[in-house]
Parts: C-alpha cells; sequence; structure tokens
C-alpha cells in the first residue's frame, strides 16, 4: 500500500504513537537480523500511521531528559502537536490547498483500483467512485482530529468511532452492505497481506510460490486467527494491541507497554506464532513451511530486542522521574 500525504496525519491516541514506536522498532529490529541494508519503511494507507511513525523514529535517537527537563519536553512536544493540528485546519480550510490534497490523495490510491475491483467484486467505474469517496472521508477524518486536538480533553477514541461509523455509511450507500463487508475485510487483512507478499514471497525460491489463490486463501486464514485472538482479549475486558507487527502479526493487549512486561509480551508473541504456525502448517509445503518458521524465528528476535530497548527507555525515565 501506498504512503499518503503526511502532512494531513495526526496521531489519534497516546496509546496509537506508543504502538507506532514500538512498531517502528520491531521493522528496525527485523531488517537488521535480515539484512543490515534493507532498512525501507512500508506504511499502511492509514495517515495516522505515517506521521506517528516518523515522529515516533525521530524521538527515538534522543536521550531521555533528566528530571524536570522530562515534562518540558513533554510540554513543548503537545505544543508542536497543537501547532500542526492548527496548520492542518489552515490548509483544510483554504479551498486551493483542500482541493489539492483531495487529488495528491487519489492519485496516490489510484494503484489500489485493480485491487478494489478484484477482491470486491466490484466495477472500474465504482473502484474510481469509492477512491473520490475515501479520499474525502481521509480529508474529513483529518480535520475533526485536528479539532478535537485542540481541545483540552480530547476523546480521540470518539473521533475514531465517528469517522468509521460515518465512513462505512458512505461505502454502503455507494455500493451497498454486502462490498461494505468484503472493504472492511481486505482492509483488516492489510497487515496478513504484507506478510505474505513482502516477506513470506520473497523468502521462498521461486520454484515454490504461492498461487495467487493459494495467497488469497493464506492471508484469509492468518487474519481469521489474529480476529480470533482479538476476540479472545476483548472477552477478557482487555483490548487488543491497535497496530499489530508486520513479519508475524503479534496481537497484545494493551499493557503492552508496562515495565517488567517483557517476558509475558515474548509468551503471548510465541503462543501466537503456535496458532498461526498451526495454520501455516495445514496450508503451505513443507519448504514454504520452512520459510515460514524462519521469519517467525526473526521477527521473534526483533521483537525481543524492540521490548528490552523500550523496557529500558521506561525504566530511565521512572528513574529520572524520582530525581
Amino acid at each position: 500500500m501506498h504512503k499518503l500525504i503526511a502532512t494531513l496525519a495526526l496521531s489519534t491516541s497516546v496509546l496509537a504513537a506508543t504502538s507506532i514506536y514500538l512498531w517502528t522498532e520491531l521493522r528496525a529490529a527485523r531488517d537488521q537480523v535480515e539484512s543490515p541494508s534493507k532498512v525501507q519503511a512500508q506504511h499502511g494507507a492509514d495517515p495516522v500511521v505515517s506521521a506517528a511513525t516518523s515522529q515516533a523514529a525521530a524521538q527515538t535517537e534522543m536521550p531521555s531528559p533528566p528530571g524536570d527537563d522530562v515534562k518540558a519536553q513533554q510540554r513543548l512536544i503537545e505544543e508542536e502537536y497543537r501547532d500542526g493540528a492548527r496548520r492542518t485546519l489552515a490548509q483544510l480550510s483554504d479551498p486551493t490547498m483542500r482541493a489539492e490534497m483531495l487529488e495528491e490523495w487519489k492519485e496516490a490510491n489510484l494503484a489500489n483500483k485493480s485491487k478494489y475491483v478484484r477482491y470486491l467484486g466490484i466495477s472500474e467505474s465504482d473502484a474510481e467512485r469509492l477512491i473520490d469517496l475515501l479520499a474525502e472521508q481521509h480529508l474529513l477524518q483529518s480535520e475533526a482530529y485536528a479539532r478535537c486536538s485542540l481541545q483540552p480533553r480530547c476523546d480521540h477514541q470518539a473521533v475514531f468511532r465517528q469517522s468509521s461509523a460515518a465512513q462505512q455509511s458512505a461505502i454502503t450507500d455507494l455500493l451497498g452492505v454486502a462490498a461494505l463487508q468484503r472493504f472492511e475485510q481486505y482492509t483488516y487483512s492489510s497487515v496478513e497481506r504484507n506478510l505474505v507478499s513482502s516477506f513470506l514471497r520473497a523468502k521462498i525460491p521461486a520454484a515454490s510460490q504461492l498461487s495467487d489463490e493459494q495467497a488469497e486463501q493464506f492471508v484469509s486464514a492468518l487474519a481469521d486467527e489474529r480476529k480470533l485472538v482479538e476476540t479472545e482479549i476483548r472477552q477478557r475486558g482487555l483490548e487488543p494491541f491497535i497496530f499489530p507487527m508486520e513479519g508475524v502479526a503479534f496481537t497484545f493487549q494493551e499493557s503492552v507497554f508496562a515495565l517488567g512486561t517483557t517476558s509475558e509480551r515474548l509468551k503471548e508473541a510465541v503462543e501466537y506464532n503456535r496458532r498461526i504456525h498451526a495454520r501455516a502448517k495445514a496450508m503451505l509445503t513443507s519448504q514454504q513451511l520452512a520459510a515460514f518458521e524462519q521469519m517467525q524465528e526473526q521477527a521473534i528476535v526483533g521483537l525481543k530486542s524492540a521490548l528490552r530497548r523500550q523496557e529500558r527507555e521506561l525504566a530511565t525515565q521512572a528513574a529520572n522521574e524520582q530525581k
């Protein structure tokens, strides 16, 4: 999927930003395991991911400030965030700029037209209308997040729910309920699609590649398993990790960033790997399965490094705040 207009992007919550921080760390750690020269970001179409990932990546290079400097830095970040929201609103209120942003978003997503035709079972003209609709919804969502961010107490989750409901209603009006359901399934499984296309296929020799039909079946199986895990987490009264990891789509509960939880998170990751491995074993050849297992092992190494690094950051910050 293509990168979108980063200037429109706004983070939806502190948890989202922190989730993306760990996502970025895992990507970097995994790429170091696979190939030090192969560090390249592949963000999804969600504008929140694009902006917050860039911000988080920049923050990882800064040392933890001492004492009261932590609070001062936090205030500075919050003010810069509000300034960004004001700039976004200024751009969106300018008719010329808004029209430019709308066309840029459409252009960036034209490559998705054939995918929408194939996976949603719609015509090319309907796919074009869907891209137009999503572009407008994207600007409306960006505007809503920006306005909310300037409020003393912004409920980003409420904005997200309202924006999602508005988009669902608009797609239903345009294409019908069945197409909406296929669209949501397609977007939900984007993590697994990236997994299969960007990682699994790259590791399998050309003679053992999955066919398009096999790849789609594999994507569906992995996405179904993730949905089961997320359902189980919610049944315990918790919420799953907002942004599942690429490579292996780890699905954690929200306490992923608490101090002293690295061993618990790794245990969850191993269990999740076991579950999706069972799915893979039922669908892949022995050679394909060996490639998938190698990918899982590398993902665990990257995750362990990212979690420990994050825990050290949290420990250092806690120690500084006590001084």
